[in-house]
């Protein structure tokens, strides 16, 4: 990330930042989703969209009554063959301190969402 400035970093810590910051913006999202309405408002999980693709950005397009998807559907299609063998980051090696304050600051997201710590 560091890269991306174009003056000098000053936060000491990107660690704690990019926690701090996930656990704002989901208390924030959880706070005020019951202002979304329903029709406006899609959630599903990763695992599942993974599963099919195709058929979860159908759903969305078919909620969201976005026009001409059969048109689209045969660019996805090859686009998601073509990012077929991608192979998604695997975070194996998490330190143990790490993954205290990863529990502490983000369970409350892992509870609503339904995953395991």
């Amino acid at each position: 990330l560091p890269t991306t400035f174009l003056q000098k970093d000053e936060m000491s810590n990107w660690e704690d930042y990019i926690i701090q910051n996930y656990k704002t913006m989901y208390k924030a999202y959880f706070d005020q989703k019951k202002y979304i309405p329903k029709e406006n408002l899609i959630e599903f999980s990763f695992e599942n969209f993974e599963k099919d693709k195709l058929c979860f950005i159908k759903q969305i397009y078919e909620k969201f009554s976005i026009s001409d998807f059969d048109s689209f559907e045969p660019r996805l299609i090859e686009y998601l063959k073509s990012i077929n063998n991608y192979k998604k980051n695997e975070f194996k090696n998490i330190d143990d301190l790490t993954k205290k304050k990863i529990t502490e600051n983000w369970d409350f997201t892992f509870s609503k969402f339904g995953y395991e710590i």
